[in-house]
């Protein structure tokens, strides 16, 4: 067997890291959505105001599973954190040029527009986590 063990096992590995990754993500976008639809719907908040509040909700309990439970980095915590945070803040930008967007377009309604818009970057929010702030 090659150092590093075979490309079977290191295939099954990102794939377990990929489903925990997923698992996270979905827990953490869920988090978004419900933060975000009861701000707005309940308690009228401005929507890119309540999204940003979700957003930092979502950020914690992404960036703890990821760390503790997805990545399992030797990296200082604090370190990962910055580079996740980095990670984040770019998606969340992505995410609010989507919700600006599909606001200005007026087909929807806000709370389903920032729903919409929280299902974005998911894919660039994993590589970017997996081989630089986690890595």
């Amino acid at each position: 067997m090659r150092p590093g063990g075979s490309i079977i096992h290191k295939a099954r590995q990102e794939v377990l890291t990929l489903s925990r990754f997923t698992l996270v993500g979905i827990t953490a976008a869920f988090v978004h959505i419900g933060i975000v639809w009861v701000l707005i719907t309940q308690h009228g908040i401005e929507t890119l105001l309540a999204n940003l509040v979700a957003f930092l909700m979502a950020f914690m309990v992404s960036f703890t599973g990821q760390y503790l439970w997805t990545f399992r980095t030797k990296r200082y915590w604090q370190s990962a954190l910055i580079r996740f945070f980095l990670i984040s803040l770019a998606g969340f930008s992505g995410n609010n040029i989507v919700l600006i967007s599909l606001l200005d377009m007026g087909v929807m309604s806000d709370s389903f527009a920032a729903i919409l818009s929280a299902c974005v970057i998911p894919i660039v929010t994993y590589l970017a986590g997996r081989f630089w702030a986690f890595n």
